[in-house]
C-alpha cells in the first residue's frame, strides 16, 4: 500500500457504500415492517442484552480514548471520536445487512451490530499503533512518508489475517447451522461476513485518509 493511493476517494467512496447500505435498510424495513414482516419486529430483542452492549460500547469508546490519549497527546481525543464515529457508521451498516439478509431483528442482530463495533476499534487501534510507532522517531518529510506507508502495509497485512479467521469461523458456524437445522441462525453468517469485511475496508480507507493527511 502506497500514499500514491488516493485514500479521500478511496474513503468517499466506503462512505457512499456506507449511505446505500442503511437506506436501502431502512426502506425495506418500514415497507416490510409497515406489513409486519415476522422478522422486521423487536419482540425477541432482550432489553437487559441492549443495556449490557450500551455499557460495553461505553467502556470500549473509554478505553480507546485513554490508548489514544496515551499515544498522541491532545489529538486523542478527536482521534477517539473520529474512531467512535466510524464504529457508529459500521454498526448501522452491520445492522442494515441483518435487514436485508432477512434475519431475525433480535440477539443474534445485536452480536453482528457489537461484532462491527469491535472490528472497527481494533482495525483503527493497530493502524494508528503501527503508524506512531514508525513515525515516532521519524523527522523528516521523506521519512514519514516511507513510515506511512510501512504503517499501511503492516495494518492491511495483520487486518487480512484477522479477516480470513473471523471469516473463516463464521463459515463453521453457518454450516454447522445448515447441517443442524439451525436455520435461523445460518441466516445471520452471510450478514457477518460482509459486516467483517466492510467494517475492515471502510474502517482502513477513513484511517489511512486521517493519518494521511498528517504525513
Amino acid at each position: 500500500m502506497k500514499k500514491s493511493i488516493n485514500f479521500a476517494k478511496l474513503s468517499m467512496i466506503m462512505f457512499i457504500l456506507a449511505g446505500a447500505f442503511v437506506v436501502a435498510g431502512v426502506l425495506l424495513l418500514v415497507i416490510n415492517g409497515g406489513n409486519t414482516f415476522a422478522p422486521f419486529t423487536f419482540a425477541n430483542l432482550s432489553f437487559s442484552l441492549v443495556v449490557k452492549a450500551l455499557v460495553a460500547a461505553v467502556l470500549t469508546f473509554a478505553l480507546v480514548l485513554v490508548y489514544l490519549l496515551i499515544r498522541f497527546k491532545k489529538q486523542g481525543v478527536k482521534m477517539a471520536l473520529i474512531s467512535t464515529l466510524g464504529a457508529s457508521i459500521n454498526a448501522l451498516v452491520a445492522f442494515a445487512l441483518c435487514i436485508l439478509g432477512r434475519a431475525n431483528l433480535c440477539n443474534m442482530a445485536l452480536a453482528v451490530v457489537l461484532f462491527a463495533v469491535a472490528l472497527s476499534y481494533v482495525t483503527f487501534i493497530i493502524f494508528s499503533y503501527n503508524f506512531n510507532k514508525k513515525t515516532s522517531r521519524k523527522k523528516n518529510a521523506e521519512s514519514q512518508e516511507d513510515a506511512f506507508s510501512v504503517a499501511t502495509d503492516k495494518a492491511w497485512q495483520v487486518m487480512k489475517v484477522v479477516l480470513i479467521l473471523t471469516t473463516g469461523v463464521i463459515l463453521a458456524g453457518f454450516v454447522a447451522a445448515i447441517i443442524y437445522s439451525a436455520g435461523v441462525l445460518a441466516l445471520y453468517g452471510i450478514p457477518a461476513i460482509l459486516t467483517a469485511v466492510f467494517s475492515v475496508l471502510f474502517t482502513l480507507s477513513y484511517t489511512c485518509k486521517l493519518f494521511a493527511d498528517k504525513v
